[in-house]
């Protein structure tokens, strides 16, 4: 997989936990601030979840960085199957001091959880915070991924109780001591930038996937809305999915660019 090469000469690069992920770094001033709490939104087949994987396994791999990626929606073996498109074999790194994968299921049997009717199959807030507190414990990790929100917030019915549990787990993640990403769903038809319409005031830093519709065909594009402590690309770019991952694009002339 190709990456984008940071330098460690200025001091605030030295601050900043790169992606290297093709182009993205330099939209951000090098990398993510450390420790922050970062939030991915985007429709289905905008590549969130690669994105994210390429975050925690570009650390891993070339920065020694021990990562966790926790998926609450899609099982192990189809994240495994996905990064396998990519010349990339996760059982490779997985292992406590390097990477853990783990699905909802995993979640479930490391706590001793039934599934409850009237959960409707979904993990409650206080049993995901001791999952993480305890994998964090294990590994040290220094990158963690936590795919997505949506599978959270679902499992509540009025707004103020989501709200109130959004915030209270992106308190929780922040003050971890890791370089946290998250996920959620944005609603193109419905001009919803985020699921539930909260989860971008949890976070430090806002980064929006798109799906746009250029002559009849769509195009990703990317956009960092917010992020704290950084003099931040305000453009939107085009990108690529590739066999070597996610490539933003250089020049912002969408009717030329072919994907």
């Amino acid at each position: 997989m190709e990456t984008t090469t940071i330098s460690n000469k200025d001091s605030e690069v030295e601050k900043r936990v790169p992606t290297l992920i093709n182009g993205f770094d330099k939209l951000i001033e090098g990398g993510f601030v450390k420790n922050s709490l970062n939030l991915i939104s985007g429709p289905a087949g905008s590549g969130k979840t690669i994105f994210c994987l390429q975050y925690v396994y570009n650390g891993v791999k070339y920065l020694k960085e021990p990562g966790v990626f926790i998926t609450l929606e899609e099982s192990v073996e189809s994240i495994r199957s996905s990064m396998k498109r990519f010349g990339i074999d996760l059982r490779k790194y997985e292992r406590p001091d390097k990477f853990s994968l783990a699905d909802l299921g995993a979640i479930r049997k490391e706590l001793s959880i039934e599934e409850e009717v009237q959960s409707g199959g979904l993990l409650d807030l206080d049993s995901l915070i001791e999952y993480i507190k305890g994998v964090i414990s294990l590994t040290d990790a220094k990158r963690l991924v936590l795919d997505s929100l949506t599978a959270i917030g679902i499992k509540y019915h009025e707004t103020s109780t989501i709200r109130q549990a959004l915030f209270r787990l992106g308190r929780f993640l922040r003050d971890l001591g890791s370089t946290v990403l998250v996920t959620t769903e944005s609603i193109p038809y419905q001009n919803k930038y985020t699921r539930f319409g909260i989860e971008q005031f949890i976070a430090d830093s806002f980064i929006l996937l798109n799906l746009t519709e250029i002559n009849g065909i769509l195009k990703r594009t990317i956009l960092v809305r917010k992020m704290r402590h950084t003099n931040h690309d305000l453009h939107v770019h085009p990108y690529k999915i590739t066999s070597n991952g996610i490539e933003i694009l250089k020049g912002r002339d969408f009717y030329n660019i072919k994907f």
